[in-house]
């Protein structure tokens, strides 16, 4: 007899387990004072209203779906309006009034909170309204939470920028425990003559910062700036930051210095484009020494092996030229000449 009782209230516990069943009854029989209520179930001609167990928990801008039941006693059988109030503000509810028909077990209704709700714990009054008789109600749990977010950083100090040269900058965020988004930055406000490489960075979810390049033009305006970076996710609000910068003029040296790293690139471009041609003539090169036999095979894998010596000296005096001072490029620029000059004569 011990096993049979405890096992029904097992079974009691858990069809319960979802539901609250607290609350007040309603209906036509709840309104005697005399009215005796059974020990399990609804008395004759009232209902009772369920509500979920646990909180339901929303963030700023987000909807969910939430569901009231409905146990009725013996002759209940009528429709059942739903009224909440009590709600915080700022968080809605739809539909507005929602019915639990005569032959439904629930009513389902959408939350939504919009992004000025309140974070908080609330409790919502939830009303059952019968065609007749008096009305049940119950407590719906409420937790609202700000959305996850994050945060946008920038150099403390004003960055320096000069005319004529490049800067490079660190724009660095500050995620919330679930924020994982990838985030694509922008730049407004930037002085005349000044842009920014990439023109629209974007900081993966898992880093922690984008590094931009600022290139400020020979005759950029001068003065102290603010450039707005707007952080934009895949979905929710932008975040923005102010960015400091200074721009100033150059003095004679460093303008003669900033025309030398022109003139070097410019130089180190068109040299890279040969490279790229006498590379070409390389593996064509490789190729006819594979396919060759007896003593041409021998002169042309010697010939291969001489022009990969060659062509490894002028890609390093390359390399060096690219790092030189402004003041030191002339003289690399001889040997990177004499070095190249020396590479083509394997091909002719």
């Amino acid at each position: 007899m011990k096993r049979t009782i405890g096992g029904l209230l097992v079974v009691a516990l858990v069809a319960f387990a979802g539901c609250s069943n607290s609350g007040t009854p309603g209906g036509p029989g709840a309104t005697g004072k005399d009215a005796k209520k059974p020990l399990y179930g609804e008395a004759d001609n009232t209902f009772h209203l369920s509500v979920p167990s646990r909180s339901t928990t929303l963030q700023s801008g987000e909807a969910k779906e939430v569901t009231i039941g409905i146990k009725r006693g013996k002759n209940l059988d009528e429709d059942v309006t739903l009224t909440l109030t009590d709600v915080p503000a700022g968080v809605t509810f739809d539909p507005a009034s929602p019915v639990i028909k005569r032959g439904d077990t629930e009513a389902t209704f959408t939350f939504k909170a919009g992004d000025e709700a309140p974070a908080g714990d609330f409790t919502v009054k939830v009303t059952g309204h019968p065609t007749k008789g008096a009305d049940a109600t119950n407590e719906l749990k409420l937790t609202v939470s700000h959305k996850d977010t994050f945060h946008l950083s920038a150099p403390l100090l004003s960055t320096t920028l000069k005319q004529g040269a490049t800067t490079e900058a660190s724009i660095g965020i500050k995620r919330d425990k679930n924020f994982e988004q990838d985030v694509t930055l922008a730049f407004t406000g930037l002085p005349t003559g000044v842009t920014v490489e990439p023109a629209s960075p974007v900081i993966k979810q898992a880093d922690t910062e984008a590094k931009v390049t600022l290139k400020v033009a020979a005759d950029a305006s001068v003065g102290d700036f603010t450039i707005k970076v707007t952080g934009h996710p895949a979905k929710g609000a932008d975040a923005s930051h102010d960015l400091k910068v200074t721009v100033a003029k150059q003095t004679a040296e460093e303008i003669e210095a900033s025309a030398a790293r022109a003139k070097r690139d410019e130089y180190a471009r068109e040299m890279h484009k040969q490279l790229d041609a006498l590379d070409a003539k390389y593996e064509d090169l490789k190729g006819r020494a594979d396919k060759a036999e007896g003593q041409a095979k021998k002169d042309l894998d010697k010939q291969v092996v001489d022009a990969k010596v060659k062509r490894d000296a002028a890609a390093s005096k390359l390399d060096e030229l690219k790092k030189a001072e402004p003041g030191r490029w002339e003289k690399i620029k001889g040997e990177v000449g004499s070095a190249f000059a020396d590479l083509k004569k394997m091909f002719k």
